[in-house]
This record gives structure tokens, C-alpha cells and sequence, in this order.
């Protein structure tokens, strides 16, 4: 459990908002890239599906946006899969080639 010296408050603009976060020293920048992430999906749905011709608010957009990342996080997931399984497969060549 990180200490309270480890923990801060930093202040992100989401969608024109200031939220004020708590987060450890070590995964800011990690916060701060993912506001700036959100800022530029929203921003392609946005103009990509106009919202007069789909009577679309805020509220869907940020339904796009999430679904977005969730399929950018499954697609990063299965691609560490893919990597460790490789990484696996080199690890027992090297050890029959070593034997």
C-alpha cells in the first residue's frame, strides 16, 4: 500500500471539466496521457457521427468512448498474450538447444 507521501491530488481537464484525482506519484503521467486519450476519442466520434443527424448527447458519446477503449485494452491484452506465448515457446527451444 503506497504511503500518503506517495499519493497526491493532480487536476485533470476531462471534456472541459477539472477533476481533481488522487493518484501515486509513479502512474501520473499515466493519467494525465489517458485525460488527453479521452479528450481526442470523444473529439473523433464527435465529428465523425454528427449528433444532429443522430440526436446524440454527451452521454453517448462517452458510451462510444469507453467502448473504444475497452476494445483498444482487449486488443493490447491479447497482443501481451500472443507475445508471452512466443516468449514462452523461445524459452523452451533455447533450453532444448542448451540440454
Amino acid at each position: 500500500m503506497p504511503s500518503k507521501e506517495d499519493v497526491f491530488i493532480i487536476t485533470l481537464k476531462i471534456l472541459g471539466d477539472d477533476m481533481k484525482i488522487p493518484v501515486k506519484r509513479c502512474d501520473e503521467q499515466y493519467f494525465r496521457e489517458s485525460a488527453k486519450l479521452i479528450g481526442t476519442v470523444y473529439e473523433k466520434y464527435t465529428m465523425q457521427i454528427s449528433s444532429a443527424q443522430n440526436n446524440f448527447g454527451v452521454e453517448t458519446y462517452l458510451k462510444l468512448v469507453a467502448l473504444d477503449l475497452g476494445v483498444r485494452y482487449r486488443m493490447a491484452e491479447a497482443a501481451n498474450e500472443e507475445l508471452r506465448q512466443r516468449l514462452e515457446q523461445l524459452e523452451k527451444d533455447i533450453d532444448q538447444h542448451l540440454d
